[in-house]
């Protein structure tokens, strides 16, 4: 582990909380007595210095929209790239959405919450809070042509799960080599500020924390706020606006 700190950083780092988790299930499951996995602190390596995720600015957001609708993507995964672009979301957030959580006569897809003790569940917000989403009517009718019977919402052409973060990746860097999934939070947040949305609407957009005094007195339902960035950042993208 200490070479792989030395040299991958990153993938040292999740390697041993892997481990750590896997230890605790069989600890959890009287399998073994103790965890042999030592903690962070027990490896001598430097954290590097953080890359900014790749992202495209935020003009260009409309041209992209529009090359994915011309391009012959299978329409699962096309349909979640453009879920990315709208909602800002982390790709795994995105990518495993299933059809149970989205309430159709609504609109409104609720994401569920995860208690700060459960490591297991995925497809959930990082920050474990329940998250609603309310998808403009035309993206929906979007959805609902393409829906099966699969339990999620954008299933593989290729196997039984749904489609992966790299098969959305990969497409969108066909447009533009330097764009990642997570980098449409950025361009999203600076979007809304050029629209005039104050800047603790946009954190609450992309399920950030609210920092400050912000996060003292905002304690007001953001909701129909959130559904308006929703609607008006579609209109943007479709060219009416």
């Amino acid at each position: 582990m200490q070479s792989m700190f030395d040299q991958v950083h990153d993938s040292a780092r999740k390697q041993l909380a892997y481990l750590d988790r896997v230890f605790e299930f069989a600890i959890n499951s009287g399998s073994i007595e103790s965890n042999p996995v030592p903690p962070r602190s027990a490896f001598e390596a430097v954290t590097p210095t953080q890359k900014a995720h790749g992202y495209l600015k935020y003009e260009r957001l409309p041209e992209l929209w529009q090359w994915v609708e011309t391009k012959k993507f299978n329409p699962h995964t096309a349909l979640a790239m453009k879920t990315v672009m709208l909602t800002g979301h982390r790709i795994s957030v995105v990518v495993q959405a299933k059809w149970e959580h989205i309430h159709i006569p609504s609109g409104a897809w609720i994401i569920p919450a995860r208690s700060k003790t459960d490591k297991i569940t995925t497809g959930s917000m990082k920050s474990g809070r329940e998250f609603r989403v309310q998808l403009p009517n035309e993206f929906l009718g979007s959805l609902l042509e393409h829906k099966s019977d699969h339990t999620f919402v954008f299933p593989s052409p290729v196997t039984a799960s749904h489609v992966t973060p790299n098969a959305t990746l990969k497409s969108f860097k066909v447009f533009d080599k330097t764009i990642t999934n997570h980098g449409f939070r950025n361009s999203i947040k600076t979007w809304g500020r050029n629209e005039g949305f104050p800047d603790f609407v946009m954190d609450a957009y992309v399920d950030h924390s609210l920092k400050g005094l912000d996060r003292s007195y905002r304690r007001e339902d953001l909701a129909p706020k959130l559904a308006e960035v929703t609607n008006r950042l579609y209109l943007y993208f479709k060219g009416t606006k």
